[in-house]
This record gives structure tokens, C-alpha cells and sequence, in this order.
């Protein structure tokens, strides 16, 4: 089986971020998923750190909708999905199609209204933060292009599971909001909702204390 990671709005070539998907292709490895890949969408910083394009949600959209079509033609995988991840995830299956995707975990979905917070209300606040410690060059359209998610939770895929979770210290996706969302889907068999995980914040490195059962969560069947 393969593994696709879905990141956040930072480029996994960030400082800031290396340490938190490094930790999940390690983990990807010990289970013995054969080909990991890890998306990485227009505006983000690449390996020799560069940035071409802006961040938005039409941008990670289509190239996770296009790896998602890779991926189906090869062998059966998981997708695991993080923070701005998540809606995209959603989207990109729904566009790709579930063709030989045997199951998705959603890790910290956010709020619209921390999206708007952040993204329209403190926009410029927030793109300085973003490009200097994310790599990542935020659009100006951002917010004008992004959805609530619980939207598309409940329009999600039948035919795969969806597991979603969180951490009980993640002050950009609060227990509040998980428990609404597990409220609203109440009805959607395929949507099971796991956690919160007990001293687990939005973004979890090797060596913090709640390192295993966050994997455990992420991974388990």
C-alpha cells in the first residue's frame, strides 16, 4: 500500500514545518507503505527554496486531485491530511475520484472563521508570518477562494472511511469545533471521529509526549 501526504498552507521545506512530516514519513516507512509522497502546491517554497506561483486553494487543489489519479493507477493507498489539508483532501477526492483509496485521516481541520481571521481580516499579519516561517507566499484572493469544511464533510465520499481527529491543546482546531463536527456528521456512517488526543497540539514533532497515540491515531485502523 502507499501513502499520500496532504500538508498545511506551509511548504514541508520550511524550518519550521521539516520536523512535523518528517515524523510521518518515518512513521510511513516503520509501517511499511511502499511509495510516500508528499504534495506540495503552488506558492510553497521547494527544496532549494524557491517559490513559484501563490498560495490558494485552487492551486492545491488541482495537484492533489492530479495526485490522487497517480496514485489510483498504481496500487491501493491512504491519505493522510493536515490542517488547510483537510477541505483539499476532500475536494480532490470527490474531483479524483476513490479508486483504489482505501481510507483518509483528517488531522486538525480548521474553522472559516479562523480562516477569515487569518487570512482576510489580518491578512498582511498573517503573510508576513507565513513567508518567513512557512515559505509559503499567501495570495491576496485566499480567503475569497476557500469553503468551510464542514460543508464538504457532509457532502463527503460514502465508499471510504474518514477518520478525524485532533488534540486537546490545538488552538487552531479547539475540541469546540471538533465536537460540533462530529455533531453535524452524526449521520455519516463513513465518518468516524477519533480523539481528542490529550496534550496534543496542532503540530506534532518526534519526541513531543503525545508523539504515539497522535501516530496511533493518524495511522490505526
Amino acid at each position: 500500500m502507499n501513502m499520500l501526504i496532504v500538508p498545511g498552507g506551509g511548504s514541508v521545506y520550511a524550518e519550521r514545518y521539516k520536523p512535523i512530516y518528517k515524523l510521518l514519513i518515518d512513521e510511513s516507512k516503520k509501517r511499511g507503505y511502499k511509495e510516500i509522497k508528499i504534495a506540495r502546491y503552488p506558492g510553497q517554497m521547494d527544496e532549494t527554496g524557491k517559490i513559484t506561483g501563490k498560495g490558494d486553494w485552487p492551486g492545491a487543489f488541482e495537484v492533489v486531485s492530479g495526485l490522487i489519479q497517480q496514485f489510483a493507477d498504481k496500487d491501493s493507498f491512504r491519505i493522510i491530511a493536515r490542517s488547510f489539508g483537510c477541505i483539499v483532501t476532500l475536494l480532490a477526492v470527490k474531483e479524483a475520484g476513490t479508486t483504489n483509496l482505501e481510507k483518509i485521516s483528517l488531522w486538525g481541520p480548521i474553522p472559516f472563521w479562523l480562516v477569515w481571521k487569518m487570512f482576510k481580516n489580518d491578512f498582511n499579519a498573517s503573510y508576513d508570518i507565513f513567508l518567513r516561517k512557512g515559505g509559503v507566499d499567501i495570495s491576496e484572493d485566499y480567503f475569497d477562494t476557500e469553503e468551510p469544511i464542514e460543508h464538504h464533510l457532509l457532502e463527503a465520499i460514502d465508499n471510504v472511511p474518514i477518520n478525524i481527529s485532533t488534540g486537546t491543546e490545538d488552538n487552531d482546531c479547539p475540541p469546540s469545533f471538533f465536537n460540533y463536527l462530529k455533531e453535524i456528521c452524526v449521520d455519516k456512517e463513513n465518518i468516524h471521529f477519533a480523539g481528542p488526543v490529550k496534550g496534543a497540539v496542532h503540530s506534532i514533532r518526534s519526541g513531543d509526549p503525545c508523539e504515539r497515540e497522535y501516530l496511533d491515531t493518524l495511522f490505526g485502523d
